[in-house]
C-alpha cells in the first residue's frame, strides 16, 4: 500500500533530512504506567495507515509513502519531570530534532513523568499531521491511557484526490479544468519568483537560534474576550489576529509588514477529510493591517471580520488541492521562494479554538493542555498557535532569533496583552461592580 506525497506533503517534507516539526502537549494528575502507554502507542499504530508508513522515492526522485507493516514501533522516551516548565525544554528539543522518514514511524512520544504530575509530549513531522491530527491522535493516546483496549476504530487508509472529486464526472471535470489553469499561473509566478530569489551565500536557519513562549490567560480574562466578540459580533480569531498585527506594528515599527496568514481547518471544508484522518495542512487566508496607529477597537475589527468572512466563503477545498497537484513541477521554486525569498507576512496565526478533551479520566485528570507548536526551515517561521481549554485561552509563540529577537517576541506578547485587557476592562470591571 502506498500513496505519493500531495504537493504541500512534499514542501513540509523537503528532502527528507531538515526537521519539519511539531509539538503537542498537556499536564496529567495523576499515576499513569510504561505498559499503558506501549499498548496504547501499538493500538494507535494499528488504526492509522500512515503510523505504518516511511517515505520512499522512486526513481524519479518522488516521495512516497509506503506502508510496511514490520515498520517500528512508535519511539516512547520517558523523560525526569522537575518543574512546570521542562516540558518546554523537550518541546524545544523535538520540534529541533529530524525525523528518519526513510525508516518510520513519524511520530514519537515524550512522557515527562513527575509521579502524581506527568507532560505528555507528541513530536510528530509535519508532512505526517496537522495540529488538529494531533488533537485526535491526543485523544486516543488518553483514552487508552485510561482505558486499556477500548475501541478507537480504524481508519480507511488515507484519503487521495479521487476520493475528493465530486461523483457527477461534469462537475469533476470542470473543476480539474480551472485548477489546471490556475496551477499554470501559479506555475509561472513561482517560476519569476525563483529567479529574482537569491540563494547563493544565505545560509539556511539553525533550529539551535529557535525559542518558544508560552502564556495562559485566567478563565475570568477568557471568558470576557469571549462576552466582548460577541458584542460587537467578531470572533475570538480576527480578534487574537488584529491583536497580533497591531502589536506586531506597535513594537517592529516599520520593520513591521502588517500581514498575517491563517491556517483553516480543511475538514471542514471537505466532508472526506475525517476529524479522526491523519492530514498534514489545511486551506490558508490572510489578513491585512491597512491603518498605522490609532485605536483598534474602533470598527477595524468588525472590518477585519468582514473580511475574513468573506474569504472564508470563498474557500473550496478540493479546488485548491487540484490546484496544488497540477504545481509539481513547481516544487523547487516555491522552497526556493518560501526559504530565500522575501517574507510578506509577520507571522502565521492559527486558532484551533475549544479542545475536546475530557478533562476527567476515571484515573487521572488533564490538568492543562498547551498550545501546540511548529517550525520548518522556511525564511519566516514565526506562529502563533491558540488554543481554549477549562475556559482558559493559552498561546504558544515560536520563533528564531535570526529572524525576530526573542526581546521583540516579548514586546509583542506584552503588547497583545494590554490590548486584550483593554478590550476585557470593560466587561470585568461591570462584574465586579455587579459582585460588589
Amino acid at each position: 500500500m502506498k500513496r505519493q506525497l500531495f504537493f504541500l506533503e512534499r514542501i513540509l517534507y523537503g528532502d527528507g533530512s531538515a526537521p519539519f516539526n511539531g509539538v503537542f502537549a498537556l499536564k496529567v494528575r495523576g499515576v499513569l504506567k510504561a505498559e499503558r502507554f506501549v499498548s496504547a502507542l501499538d493500538q494507535i499504530q494499528k488504526k492509522h495507515a500512515l503510523l505504518r508508513a516511511w517515505v520512499e522515492k522512486d526513481e524519479k526522485g518522488v516521495p512516497w509513502f509506503v506502508v510496511h507493516e514490520d515498520i517500528p514501533a512508535i519511539p516512547l522516551r520517558m523523560v525526569l519531570r522537575q518543574t512546570d516548565e521542562d516540558w518546554i525544554a523537550e518541546s524545544k528539543r523535538e520540534l529541533g530534532k529530524a525525523f528518519e522518514t526513510g525508516r518510520g514511524p513519524l511520530l514519537r512520544v515524550i512522557w515527562m513523568n513527575g509521579g502524581m504530575v506527568s507532560d505528555i509530549i507528541l513530536a510528530f513531522h509535519h508532512c505526517l499531521c496537522d495540529g488538529g491530527s494531533a488533537l485526535s491522535l491526543m485523544r486516543d493516546l488518553l483514552l487508552l491511557l485510561d482505558e486499556p483496549g477500548a475501541d478507537i476504530g480504524v481508519t480507511d487508509g488515507w484519503v487521495t484526490i479521487a476520493d475528493l472529486l465530486p461523483a457527477d464526472s461534469q462537475d469533476a471535470g470542470r473543476i480539474v479544468r480551472k485548477a489546471k489553469g490556475v496551477a499554470a499561473l501559479l506555475r509561472a509566478g513561482l517560476s519569476l519568483g525563483a529567479l529574482l530569489t537569491h540563494s547563493k551565500g544565505k545560509a539556511g536557519i539553525s533550529r539551535s537560534e529557535d525559542y518558544l513562549l508560552h502564556w495562559k490567560m485566567d478563565e475570568q480574562l477568557s471568558a470576557a474576550l469571549l462576552r466582548y466578540c460577541k458584542s460587537i459580533r467578531v470572533t475570538v480569531n480576527t480578534l487574537l489576529c488584529v491583536t497580533a498585527l497591531a502589536a506586531f506594528r506597535d513594537v517592529r515599527g516599520e520593520k513591521a509588514r502588517r500581514r498575517v496568514t491563517c491556517p483553516v481547518d480543511i475538514r471542514r471544508y471537505h466532508p472526506a477529510i475525517k476529524k479522526d484522518m491523519l492530514f498534514a495542512f489545511g486551506l490558508a487566508v490572510s489578513l491585512s493591517l491597512k491603518k498605522k496607529r490609532g485605536d483598534i477597537f474602533s470598527g477595524l475589527l468588525q472590518e477585519a471580520q468582514r473580511i475574513m468572512t468573506d474569504k472564508l466563503s470563498k474557500l473550496n477545498a478540493i479546488e485548491f488541492l487540484l490546484t496544488m497537484e497540477y504545481s509539481h513541477a513547481a516544487l523547487g521554486d516555491m522552497i526556493k521562494v518560501l526559504t530565500y525569498g522575501k517574507q510578506g507576512d509577520d507571522l502565521m496565526f492559527s486558532n484551533m479554538g475549544k479542545l475536546e478533551i475530557p478533562e476527567s479520566y476515571s484515573s487521572f485528570e488533564v490538568e492543562t493542555v498547551y498550545s501546540p507548536a511548529v517550525i520548518g526551515p522556511f525564511g519566516n517561521p514565526t506562529t502563533l498557535v491558540a488554543t481554549t481549554y477549562r475556559g482558559q485561552l493559552d498561546i504558544s509563540f515560536i520563533s528564531n532569533r535570526t529572524v525576530l529577537r526573542e526581546e521583540e517576541a516579548c514586546a509583542i506578547r506584552d503588547k497583545m496583552m494590554e490590548l486584550l485587557e483593554e478590550a476585557a476592562e470593560p466587561i470585568v470591571s461591570s462584574e465586579t461592580n455587579y459582585t460588589l
